[in-house]
């Protein structure tokens, strides 16, 4: 068996790719996909409230990548002292 830092390094584990969302995600990006293509479809109609939209959206994904980083350094941040945590006792 493979050490975990070696796993790591060859893009084994860590790798968000390799990552399967689950079902429920698909089913919420699907629902999230119809109902963006039905006000993109409404809003056209009013150029400025699409741009207004369009800027909201760019925000929104911003802040999720914000988000995300920050929890997966902090969980790595944890995952390394419980390493360490174990290997002390």
């Amino acid at each position: 068996m493979k050490s975990t830092i070696r796993q790591m390094f060859f893009g084994e584990r860590g790798n968000c790719n390799a990552v399967k969302p689950s079902k429920e995600y698909k089913e919420i990006l699907s629902e999230l996909i119809i109902n963006e293509h039905k006000l993109k479809k409404r809003l056209q109609t009013t150029p400025a409230v699409f741009k207004l939209y369009r800027k909201i959206s760019d925000i929104v994904s911003r802040l999720s990548c914000e988000s995300e980083t920050t929890n997966f350094v902090e969980g790595f941040r944890f995952g390394v002292l419980l390493g360490i945590e174990l290997v002390q006792d």
